[in-house]
């Protein structure tokens, strides 16, 4: 697996790092490791994080240095998988529509016309030709799921 990081990957784990490292000696106690994780919007769980600080720190000698912290992070953020991540998304959002099942087109317009951030009719108007094109009234999650990762993966975002 590629695991070279990007220039933004390691300018923001390099000052996330730094606000731990106060010595500046390029190395933090591990016992900060799991705030230092969590100060950058993760949130691993107590098994991962043991298993992050043993892959990071294999001899237990107490101490992360900056370039084990950035390979052992981009790994990780090389294994999520965006797919399984919009499901989870969609399950928190939809609770109620079992999987494979069809929700009304009304639900997901207002969905993504609300906040600050909302799409405007047009692309909603757009996103639902796409994800309803026999104009059932109804989308599933699957599909539009489908369309974000074909998106995606024609864009290279990842």
């Amino acid at each position: 697996m590629d695991i070279q990081p990007t220039k933004e990957e390691i300018a923001e784990y390099k000052e996330a790092f730094s606000l731990f490292d106060k010595s500046g000696d390029g190395y933090i106690d591990v016992k900060w490791l799991g705030m230092l994780i969590r100060s950058l919007n993760k949130n691993p769980t107590e098994d991962e994080l043991q298993e992050i600080q043993l892959e990071i720190d294999p001899n237990s000698q107490g101490v992360v240095e900056f370039p084990d912290f950035l390979t052992a992070m981009v790994k990780r953020n090389k294994e999520v998988d965006p797919e399984e991540e919009l499901q989870e998304a969609f399950r928190v959002l939809f609770p109620q529509i079992p999987s494979g099942k069809g929700a009304p087109i009304q639900t997901f317009r207002h969905l993504l016309s609300t906040g600050q951030d909302g799409f405007s009719e047009t692309e909603l108007d757009d996103m639902v030709q796409m994800i309803d094109p026999n104009g059932t009234s109804e989308f599933k999650i699957e599909t539009f799921i489908k369309i974000v990762i074909d998106t995606m993966e024609k864009n290279r975002i990842r």
